[in-house]
């Protein structure tokens, strides 16, 4: 059929003069099948007026409805009923087999909220700035305060039963806590979280790093990691009897609190969860065959696919209280994860594990849309999708005036299932073995989660660690970093845009950042040993050792045995040469400008 020129590739709805043209084209009556008041029984023109619609409509362009050009037409959509043959799945649920007829561009796809810095973030320009926004000065405190209760109460039962080897704690301050972090992250960049702590504080002049020598000592490190602690512990176990999350709940949701404010998702986010590895005694410890590695937490976790931010959490913390398995555990966990967004009409992934019809009606209820596979078992899938002897790269669709279900058979004896109510037509591209947009939208939207994945595990502060609330910690660490490297691109899009590896400059940089003010405070010490000095020097960090050498001229007076004397006379004097230092007595030294000792002076 010629379509006039004028009417193709068009994105808005068909005007009613254009589709009296059409039907003039294929000799058609246009009054009777345009009327108002008569539907089409007719199973051609539905189909090439469904056919015609679905390729002119774009669903996933973002547009305001101001900026759009669609125009109401005289056709309603609920006179507009598909045609062919209908599905019924074993729930009950009847799909067509043929798209419903669009004359305009629906509410669901136009995205209303905008994605980017807010407000709360809008403040930060330095590394460390935006690092603090998720991070904030009272976790930090909250975290200095739990630290030095547990670690006073271990030294009080020390002192006690042992009186003659007292120790003492050094108070941990907000300074002494960034640099610690710093540490850590610092580590990560550089790759070296597993080597012990031996080896990255060694004194060796060949292998030594003189970042960590210079920011705290070996054994400060240690004794913050032992005693790092998130609650009080005294209440811990009351509070552990409703959540078993107790030992960091209050960090966790301040942390997830901030990664909320500080940015918001553009128009496509993934669900999707992450594995912590960790092997370690911990009562929700989950085993995962597919994840790399297999023992750890599990953490449901919400993307924005574009950058890659994680903005939502949520621990699982595995079965109810008296053992009972949670039924519709991805209808919870989605629901509760993309609350925030309700209303924006954002486009949510998710895998087979979360999709379900319901959940898509329950999106759309909240203005949210749905995109995911689905698997083949479910009540909602009619029987004539499940049918694997197929062509390989054939396509069958199933609609119903808000959802679309798309099945194709990629190889031999393989079907994949796709659900989404964000989409409303059966468009196949011709270029990728014949896939349906359905199946390349979800291809391109369903790696949020693992994309920051694999970010995280690329310079992951994380060390071996007994303790899963310090593991749940170093996560959040982990993407405490990553997102503030989101946000720093995000309102500096240039930096270092030629280098491919500006994330791991920008994780030095912030290592720095966060230990600078307490290598200063170490500057100001005069009893360092050499190799300290050193390494602050090669820090950027000024030592000023004008009176240690004035100390080392002139030294405190005390009294030795003249080293001319014979040593029956026991001659102790109080004063040294000023060039070779040796204690000498009245007899064996001349005061000129200095006091020179006579083999000294025979030398001049």
């Amino acid at each position: 059929m010629d379509i006039p020129r004028n009417i193709r590739n068009k994105k808005r709805p068909l005007r009613q003069q254009e589709l009296e043209d059409i039907a003039k084209n294929i000799d058609l009556d246009a009054e009777d099948d345009y009327d108002r008041d008569a539907t089409s029984n007719d199973e051609d023109d539905g189909n090439f007026i469904a056919e015609y619609t679905s390729e002119t409509e774009d669903n996933l362009e973002i547009q305001s409805e101001e900026e759009s050009d669609a125009e109401p037409t005289d056709i309603g959509e609920e006179d507009l009923q598909p045609c062919g043959p209908k599905y019924v799945a074993k729930s009950g649920l009847e799909w067509n087999s043929q798209p419903f007829p669009r004359t305009r561009r629906q509410e669901k796809n136009i995205v209303n909220a905008r994605g980017g810095i807010t407000q709360y973030s809008e403040g930060a320009n330095t590394f460390l700035d935006i690092f603090n926004l998720f991070l904030t000065a009272e976790m930090k405190y909250k975290i200095c305060h739990h630290t030095n209760q547990e670690a006073s109460r271990y030294f009080d039962a020390w002192n006690e039963k042992n009186p003659t080897n007292k120790k003492e704690w050094k108070v941990l301050e907000s300074d002494e806590l960034d640099c610690f972090l710093g540490v850590l992250i610092k580590a990560g960049a550089l790759r070296c979280r597993k080597e012990s702590t031996r080896e990255m504080w060694t004194t060796n002049t060949s292998i030594r790093r003189s970042f960590f020598t210079a920011a705290l000592s070996r054994n400060r490190f240690e004794e913050i990691s032992t005693f790092l602690r998130f609650d009080d512990k005294i209440t811990r176990m009351e509070r552990r009897e409703h959540d078993k999350l107790a030992a960091i709940r209050e960090i966790w949701d301040m942390f997830v609190t901030n990664c909320r404010k500080a940015f918001e998702p553009y128009e496509n986010l993934t669900i999707d969860e992450q594995l912590v590895c960790f092997r370690g005694k911990c009562p929700f410890r989950q085993y995962i065959k597919s994840k790399p590695g297999r023992y750890g937490i599990k953490i449901w976790a919400a993307a924005d696919v574009k950058t890659s931010y994680l903005c939502n959490f949520q621990v699982y913390t595995g079965k109810l209280p008296g053992g009972a398995t949670e039924k519709n555990q991805g209808f919870r966990v989605v629901s509760e994860l993309v609350e925030p967004y309700h209303g924006s009409w954002r486009g949510i992934t998710t895998d087979n594990f979360f999709t379900s019809v319901p959940l898509a009606n329950n999106l759309l209820s909240k203005k949210l849309t749905l995109l995911g596979t689905v698997r083949k078992n479910k009540l909602d899938t009619p029987m004539q999708l499940k049918i694997t002897s197929r062509p390989v790269e054939s396509s069958i669709f199933a609609f119903t005036k808000q959802l679309a279900m798309v099945s194709y058979i990629p190889k031999r004896n393989r079907v994949v299932h796709v659900l989404s109510s964000q989409h409303d037509d059966d468009c196949i591209s011709a270029d990728t073995k014949n896939k349906p947009h359905m199946i390349l939208d979800y291809n391109n939207t369903k790696g949020g989660v693992d994309n920051a994945d694999k970010l995280i595990r690329e310079y992951s502060c994380c060390r071996r660690t007994a303790r899963w609330p310090y593991r749940i910690f170093m996560n959040i660490l982990d993407i405490c970093a990553l997102n503030a490297f989101v946000l720093y691109v995000e309102k500096y899009p240039n930096w270092n845009k030629q280098n491919f590896s500006r994330r791991r400059l920008f994780l030095l940089e912030l290592g720095d950042e966060l230990v600078r003010r307490n290598m200063e405070n170490r500057a100001k010490y005069k009893n360092h040993k050499s190799h300290i000095k050193s390494a602050l020097r090669d820090c950027g960090i000024m030592v000023d050792d004008s009176e240690n050498a004035t100390e080392q001229v002139n030294p405190v007076r005390k009294r030795a045995r003249c080293y001319k004397c014979p040593r029956n006379l026991d001659k102790k004097v109080n004063i040294t040469c000023a060039q070779c230092k040796n204690f000498v007595c009245q007899i064996h030294r001349k005061k000129q400008e200095n006091v020179l000792c006579s083999s000294c002076l025979l030398k001049n």
